[in-house]
């Protein structure tokens, strides 16, 4: 009968919706249902939905004579009036360790790329690769290897190491 086969594709998207609902996944309309079988891959960025939004320090990769309590103790002492995650990961694994910061006598913020500031070890940059590279400095680091969010430290005008950070994910 073609009023069952009238009345069963409605049905269908409909449960589909409810189930989905039931599951934490909100869906407008059947048509974003149906959307649904030629996706091919899933990109999410939604820091804080996805992920608790607490931001740790995970690694130091350090170069030249630099040791890694030597660049986080000073990318900290530039960061410690950042209210930027990112930043303020890089503050809290320095006072974990219980490592002394020092007051810079001339710190810059540049939105989006990171902070330059001058120290007693001299100037200081601390934030993406383009950033540091802008500034002059040669970063020497193979950009297949490195993971999650890196933030990168020149000192003196030498590049000193750089941090990978990243975020917890939720269960």
């Amino acid at each position: 009968c073609p009023c069952a086969l009238v009345l069963s594709v409605p049905l269908a998207f409909f449960s589909g919706i409810g189930v989905g609902s039931k599951k934490g996944i909100l869906l407008k309309g059947g048509a974003s249902l149906e959307f649904l079988s030629k996706i091919g891959a899933v990109v999410l960025d939604k820091t804080g939905t996805l992920t608790k939004g607490n931001f740790r320090v995970q690694s130091i990769v350090t170069a030249w004579k630099y040791s890694a309590d030597e660049v986080l103790r000073i990318c900290a002492s530039c960061e410690q009036h950042s209210t930027h995650p990112i930043g303020e990961s890089i503050v809290a694994a320095a006072l974990e360790k219980r490592l002394p910061l020092e007051r810079p006598v001339m710190l810059k913020e540049t939105a989006g790329k990171g902070v330059s500031a001058w120290l007693p070890q001299g100037r200081v940059y601390c934030g993406n690769k383009t950033f540091l590279e802008e500034n002059g400095i040669h970063v020497t680091i193979n950009q297949e290897i490195l993971k999650g969010t890196n933030v990168f430290v020149a000192i003196d005008g030498r590049f000193a190491g750089y941090f990978e950070i990243s975020d917890t994910i939720k269960e």
